[in-house]
């Protein structure tokens, strides 16, 4: 499928690249540990182990470069110069991360308690 070839930097498990695979997109993965990066490999994702700072991308050039929940582990300067090297033009480097949602406040605030 053209145009949708991604590296996932930090695959772990592969729960951040499974909406992207079910969507058609071809994801490399690249994992330091090796018994995350076998889950993710019975999960059938190619994975590649590796820091994205040290790794080798062998001539290979990728539309996207995706980090769920993993950046913060990357040297941000050196992540960012491997991400640009294998961006095709108008790739795009994507980075997110879960946010936890706020409970509401109890009693909620419209809620007003008299003393007796």
């Amino acid at each position: 499928m053209p145009g949708t070839s991604l590296l996932d930097v930090g695959i772990g498990t592969g729960v951040s690249a499974e909406p992207f695979a079910d969507r058609g997109f071809t994801v490399l993965g690249l994992e330091p540990d090796p018994n995350m990066a076998a889950v993710a490999r019975a999960k059938g994702f190619d994975v590649e182990n590796g820091r994205i700072e040290d790794w080798d991308p062998a001539g290979r050039t990728l539309d996207g470069v995706i980090a769920g929940q993993t950046w913060h582990w990357v040297d941000a300067e050196a992540g960012a110069a491997k991400a640009a090297s294998v961006l095709r033009p108008g790739g795009l480097l994507t980075l997110f991360w879960n946010e936890a949602a706020r409970r509401p406040s109890w009693p909620p605030s419209s809620r007003t308690c008299s003393r007796p």
